[in-house]
C-alpha cells in the first residue's frame, strides 16, 4: 500500500464519552437468565473510543465531549489527558457521567446494552460555534450521532460537502459514526453531506429506508427483520444514493462477512481472513470504533478506498483481540502489519 503523507494537523472528535459496565458471559448466553461471568468497568464511549485509537496511531487529538460533574466525570477527564488528548473544549454539566451497560456472549459478541447518554444533550451547536476557530483548522471531524440533531446539522452547514465555507480553502474532512439504528436518525437528511459514514448493516438500512425498523413496522418487526438482513449492501448503497444523501465514501461493517465499500464509482466487499490468520477474540466492544480510527488514519495518509478497508478491518480485529475497547499496543506498525496480511492473501470479493 502506497501512501502521502500529511502534516500534522489535529483531528477534532466530537461524541460521546462514558463508563462502560461490561459483563462476559462465561458460556453461551441465555437470555432472561442470571449467566455467570466476568463484570469489569472501563472508560470508554464511541468519540472517547475513536479519539483513543487514533491517538495510538499517531494522530494529534483534541476530543469535545461531555464530562459530568462527578468522581466519574473526573477520572474519565484525568484519564483522557494522561493519554495525551487534548479536552480543553469539552463541557462539564451538573448531571452525573453518561454510562453504558453491556451484556457480552462467551466469544465478546455483544447481547444487548442500556446507553444513558443524556449528558450529551448539552453539546449544542453554541459550544461549537464558541470552538469554530479551532475546529476550522482541523484536518479531519469525527462526529458520532449521541450528540444532538442540531449540532450534527451545524456541523454539516458548515463542514459538509455542500457547503460553501470553504470555497477555496482546505475543508476538513467530516465523519461520521452512526453510533446505533435509533441514532443514526439523527442524521437524517444530513447524510450526503459526509465525506465518510461507517455504519453497521442495521444502521445502513436505517439510512437508507429513512425510518426506524422496530418503529415503524411495530409488532411485526421481528418477523421481518431476517429478510431485512438479506438484503445486500449494495442495494443498500444504491436505495441511499437515489435519495440524493449518499456520502462521499460509504463503508459497512457485515461483522464476520467483513466490510462493504463504496467510493465514487468503486465498491466492493473486503472480507476478514481466515480464522486461523486472525487474533483470538476476546472482547468485540471496541472494533467498530477502532474500525473507524483506522479509517481517519489512512484517509489522511491519501490511501485508496480498498486500502482503507484492510486497515479498518486489521484495527478492528486487534480491538476484538484485546480486554479493553481500544488495545494500549494499537499503533501503525501493527495495523500495517496485519494490513498487509489481509491485502496479500488476495481476499477478494
Amino acid at each position: 500500500m502506497t501512501a502521502v503523507k500529511t502534516g500534522t494537523r489535529r483531528v477534532f472528535v466530537i461524541g460521546g464519552a462514558n463508563i462502560d459496565i461490561l459483563g462476559q458471559s462465561a458460556a453461551a448466553f441465555r437470555l432472561g437468565d442470571s449467566n455467570p461471568g466476568r463484570i469489569g468497568t472501563t472508560f470508554g464511549g464511541v468519540g472517547r473510543n475513536v479519539a483513543e485509537a487514533c491517538l495510538r496511531l499517531g494522530l494529534e487529538i483534541s476530543l469535545i465531549t461531555v464530562f459530568g460533574e462527578d468522581a466519574d466525570g473526573e477520572r474519565m477527564e484525568a484519564d483522557c489527558r494522561a493519554k495525551g488528548m487534548d479536552t480543553s473544549l469539552s463541557m462539564r454539566w451538573e448531571g452525573p457521567s453518561a454510562k453504558y451497560v453491556g451484556a457480552l456472549d462467551a466469544d465478546g459478541a455483544l447481547v444487548g446494552a442500556v446507553a444513558d447518554m443524556k449528558a450529551l444533550d448539552a453539546l449544542l451547536p453554541g459550544h461549537l460555534v464558541a470552538a469554530v476557530e479551532a475546529l476550522d483548522g482541523a484536518a479531519c471531524i469525527v462526529a458520532d450521532a449521541n450528540i444532538p440533531a442540531e449540532s450534527l446539522a451545524w456541523l454539516c452547514g458548515r463542514y459538509g460537502r455542500k457547503s460553501g465555507t470553504f470555497k477555496g480553502g482546505c475543508k476538513p474532512l467530516l465523519f461520521l459514526d452512526t453510533v446505533s439504528e435509533a441514532k443514526a436518525l439523527k442524521a437524517l437528511g444530513l447524510f450526503g453531506e459526509f465525506d465518510c459514514i461507517k455504519p453497521n448493516m442495521r444502521e445502513a438500512l436505517v439510512m437508507a429506508s429513512g425510518l426506524p425498523r422496530t418503529e415503524s413496522l411495530g409488532r411485526d418487526s421481528r418477523a421481518i427483520l431476517p429478510q431485512d438482513r438479506e438484503v445486500e449492501p449494495g442495494e443498500i448503497k444504491r436505495r441511499i444514493e437515489v435519495q440524493g444523501k449518499l456520502p462521499g465514501e460509504l463503508y459497512i461493517s457485515l461483522g464476520p462477512n467483513g466490510m462493504y465499500y463504496s467510493a465514487k464509482i468503486e465498491e466492493g466487499i473486503v472480507p476478514l481472513p481466515p480464522e486461523a490468520l486472525r487474533p483470538a477474540v476476546r472482547n468485540r466492544s471496541g472494533a467498530g470504533d477502532c474500525a473507524l480510527a483506522g479509517l481517519v488514519w489512512a484517509s489522511l495518509r491519501g490511501y485508496k478506498p480498498r486500502e482503507k478497508v484492510y486497515c479498518a478491518l486489521s484495527a478492528a480485529l486487534l480491538s476484538a483481540a484485546s480486554a479493553s475497547p481500544v488495545p494500549e499496543d494499537l499503533g501503525e506498525g501493527k495495523l500495517l502489519g496485519l494490513a498487509a496480511q489481509i491485502a496479500e492473501k488476495g481476499l477478494e470479493s
